[in-house]
């Protein structure tokens, strides 16, 4: 059973989109999610009445630092995983969420401006988990849009190359801008996971085998910290998907 928290001080880097992505991933391995929905427009309210959203998946929608306890709690005696979607920078619901969960994922975007912040991000975590006497989660970056760039190749490479060079910072696969992405939450198609989407969709093999390795990669990270294994593990290339 794992908590993960999104989080990000930086709006707009995908949190909920990777969130959606990585909760349908999760139920298609049997696992049931609880996705705790913290951000303030609510993202996931399209999928509560989804009848494209398998049954492995709940939502709660929240608003306050006890309703939070509330559903991890719930969460951790009732499914096998809680994904905590949090809106963007440091107020005291992430502060919280960040407390009560074992991982911490940072989605961000491959410009230059989008690292440091997902630095900062990174670093704020760490610092607010020592301060507070907390055991430290498990923080992981993940590059959204990568392609995005397309025009300016050098410029996602030497983003990524960066952020890998501070020390204590790991960093997995990343995703590329598919219209299946921005599909998780299109009001025609109703709400859906990746894998309940049409096969008919643009790019849906390439972004179901994006969001596989993603998660295949956090279960064993957080497999090798729960073990004290918290050396951090470089992450090869990213170029095959």
């Amino acid at each position: 059973m794992a908590v993960r928290a999104v989080h990000s001080h930086k709006g707009g880097v995908g949190k909920s989109t990777i969130c959606a992505a990585i909760a349908g991933e999760l139920a298609a391995r049997g696992r049931s999610v609880l996705i705790v929905d913290c951000d303030r427009n609510h993202p996931f309210r399209l999928w509560q009445n989804s009848s494209f959203i398998p049954q492995e998946i709940e939502v709660v929608a929240i608003g306050t630092v006890n309703d939070l306890y509330r559903a991890v709690e719930i969460g951790k005696a009732e499914f096998d995983e809680t994904l905590i979607d949090l809106p963007a920078g440091a107020s005291e619901l992430a502060l919280n969420a960040i407390a009560l969960s074992d991982a911490v994922l940072v989605p961000f975007r491959a410009g230059p401006l989008d690292v440091e912040e997902a630095i900062r991000t990174h670093a704020s975590v760490l610092d607010f988990a020592l301060k507070a006497n907390q055991r430290l989660p498990l923080v992981t970056c993940i590059p959204m849009s990568l392609n995005a760039f397309a025009r300016h190749e050098r410029i996602p490479r030497e983003s990524i190359d960066r952020i890998q060079e501070i020390p204590g910072i790991s960093v997995t696969y990343g995703t590329t801008e598919r219209t299946a992405y921005r599909a998780l939450f299109d009001p025609i198609l109703g709400g859906r996971t990746l894998q309940t989407m049409p096969e008919t969709t643009t790019g849906i093999d390439v972004v179901r085998l994006q969001v596989a390795h993603i998660v295949s990669d956090l279960d064993d990270r957080l497999l090798r910290h729960r073990e004290g294994h918290t050396r951090p593990v470089r992450a090869q290339k990213r170029n095959d998907v």
